[in-house]
């Protein structure tokens, strides 16, 4: 099931945004402002993002600059707005978003862009919701690399450990981790982030 993020100040709009798209199957977290939105982010990442642009404090498009500069770049995001003129659409688009609708908007037509979106981005969107976080540690099934903060985690003492992933998904048969994958995972990571010299089948004896 695909999650999608709602991020809009007007409550009865966002309440309405979230019970339609929880009605088209949907699994939703909604926001009012930047703050709670970005601390969401850090506990699970969307499939795809809808955002307004005037937000209390930190703005639309400042949120979505920020997005798409950073770790959370391959996110989708469908900016919703009373903002009408061509420019502002233009803006919108050039700084990243996938879509751009105009209030008032019909239901129908948003669970259509939505769909259509997700499924530019991949099918439902799965593909950008498989990743997992401790802390600022990200590990993205995907794309099969791990990053802390917004730097790569590259193993140069053992590179076979950057198909750790695909060798996992091949072994579980279903494209997830489980926890025993991810303590194994989490162990290597912090053996070399301390400097001692360990390959992963040393770190799958313990």
């Amino acid at each position: 099931m695909a999650t999608i993020y709602c991020v809009e100040d007007d409550d009865g709009i966002r309440e309405l945004i979230t019970c339609a798209l929880k009605t088209g199957g949907y699994e939703v977290s909604s926001f009012a402002e930047a703050k709670s939105f970005e601390e969401g982010l850090r506990r699970k990442i969307p499939s795809l993002i809808l955002l307004d642009i005037m937000l209390p404090g930190k703005d639309g498009l400042k949120i979505l600059s920020e997005l798409k500069a950073g770790m959370y770049a391959d996110i989708p995001v469908i900016m919703l707005t009373a903002r009408s003129t061509e420019l502002d659409k233009v803006n919108g688009l050039e700084a990243g978003a996938d879509d751009y609708i105009t209030k008032p908007f019909g239901i129908m037509e948003l669970l259509s862009r939505v769909k259509a979106v997700l499924r530019r981005a991949g099918g439902t969107g799965s593909a950008a919701a498989e990743q997992y976080i401790v802390a600022n540690l990200v590990l993205d099934a995907p794309k099969h690399k791990v990053t802390v903060g917004e730097k790569d985690v590259v193993f140069h003492e053992d590179p076979t450990v950057n198909r750790w992933l695909i060798l996992m998904m091949d072994i579980n048969n279903d494209n997830k981790l489980d926890s025993q994958d991810l303590y194994y995972l989490l162990l290597y990571i912090a053996m070399h982030g301390a400097g001692i010299k360990a390959t992963w089948s040393d770190v799958l004896k313990n």
